[in-house]
């Protein structure tokens, strides 16, 4: 997920405020993730309930951003460039809420110390379920940036 997102930092960061923004919160969640879930060849899952609890709070932060803040915004955008990657934006978006209800229902499963330790048996197949999900929004969240970015070029050039 580190390399995949290094990639797209460096196609498209400093081309907009907004979206290196989130690509940074991205790197937070995806490095706070790789700990929490024991990715690091050097480390095993032992995260703590305080662990868990930061990576939930940095998960909803992320999420909710998209939603309420992102997306909304690159849908204003898109709409003053004439609207023509909306399709596209139309078949993503549901599946980005698939995504968002499989983030949630970790949040929720995990959202007090004690839920952490009464179910510290499901950590790890719930993480690994939540890094598939994650692994997909990026992708689709991607898809999405690369779409808006070629569809206002596309017109810009048209309009030259």
């Amino acid at each position: 997920m580190l390399s995949q997102l290094e990639k797209i930092r460096e196609r498209w960061g400093g081309r907009h405020a907004l979206i290196d923004r989130w690509l940074e919160e991205r790197h937070q969640l995806i490095v706070l993730y790789c700990h929490v879930s024991g990715v690091q060849p050097s480390e095993k899952l032992s995260s703590s309930p305080q662990q868990v609890q930061q990576l939930c709070q940095l998960l909803l932060d992320y999420i909710s951003a998209g939603h309420f803040e992102i997306y909304q915004q690159l849908l204003e955008e898109e709409q003053e460039f004439g609207g023509y990657a909306l399709p596209v934006m139309r078949k993503i978006y549901p599946q980005l809420t698939g995504t968002t209800d499989k983030a949630i229902t970790f949040n929720d499963k995990y959202d007090t110390p004690e839920h952490c330790e009464q179910l510290k048996a499901d950590l790890a197949k719930d993480l690994s379920q939540l890094g598939e999900a994650l692994a997909l929004r990026f992708e689709l969240e991607d898809c999405l940036i690369e779409t808006l970015h070629t569809a206002h070029q596309a017109q810009m050039q048209a309009a030259s």
